[in-house]
């Protein structure tokens, strides 16, 4: 077992993404903390997985959350060992239409979140001399999105925490990466997009496939890796080839023009 004794926190739990991950450091023998806003879904979840999982139901935006996480974590397993910072919201709207909360919202769950998050396991990562810390961003924090610019700018945001936080962990035993996230194929992104254009998004991506959440928690897995300590700092894109081949823009260009 890759993580057996070793403690994950996972925010975000409760989503399509979330529950793949904690699947899958579950199965190699992580006990992870499941934490999420939605507390029918965490707690739904944690029965599944079993006694290898403890749900802390927190808002993340809220002033004691991160403490609380981390505290919980702490007197019932007396160490942090991984943080995989997946919680997250999506706003669309033009910019010049983005209202000042829709911005903080974002911010505050993209980049504020995740900085106090690593502020606080890092004291016991530290002191044990060992760390795996993942933060999910986006290609949208790699390009400017359309419609999507407080997403755009938080998980550009949250790319930066990534290489402060790597460049200043480093030292002991402390690897923080992220991914950069194309079209993954969740529930909620069925939701959002009509099936056809699901499709024609599809067709779009150099792999001709959205994204599956396994292919997400397979790098996550990668990063938390026992063996992956000579990895940091890095932001790996999970998106078929769309930010090397250019392909998102060209499709989100296309749709654009084709709506003005």
């Amino acid at each position: 077992m890759d993580y057996a004794g070793q403690v994950a926190i996972l925010t975000g739990a409760a989503g399509g993404i979330g529950q793949g991950v904690a699947r899958k450091l579950v199965d190699h023998g992580a006990h992870v903390v499941l934490v999420d806003r939605d507390e029918d879904k965490t707690r739904a979840l944690q029965a599944d997985l079993g006694d290898q999982t403890h749900c802390v139901v927190v808002d993340l935006t809220e002033e004691s959350a991160v403490d609380s996480v981390v505290d919980t974590t702490m007197r019932r397993y007396g160490r942090v060992d991984m943080l995989v910072n997946n919680a997250g919201t999506s706003a669309h709207s033009p910019m010049v239409d983005v209202p000042r909360h829709v911005l903080d919202q974002e911010i505050a769950v993209h980049i504020t979140a995740p900085f106090r998050l690593i502020q606080r396991v890092a004291i016991p990562m530290t002191e044990n001399g060992y760390g795996r810390i993942v933060n999910i961003s986006s290609v949208a924090g790699l390009m400017g999105p359309l419609d999507l610019s407080p997403y755009g700018v938080a998980k550009t945001g949250l790319i930066g925490v990534n290489r402060a936080a790597a460049t200043e962990l480093a030292q002991h035993g402390i690897t923080v990466n992220a991914l950069a996230l194309g079209p993954i194929a969740t529930d909620l992104l069925r939701s959002t997009w009509p099936a056809e254009q699901l499709a024609a998004r599809a067709e779009h991506l150099p792999i001709r496939r959205l994204g599956e959440v396994e292919d997400v928690a397979h790098a996550v897995h990668f990063l938390c890796h026992p063996d992956s300590g000579f990895i940091t700092g890095t932001v790996l894109p999970i998106d078929g080839g769309s930010v090397a081949a250019g392909a998102y823009m060209v499709e989100q260009f296309r749709r654009w023009n084709a709506d003005t």
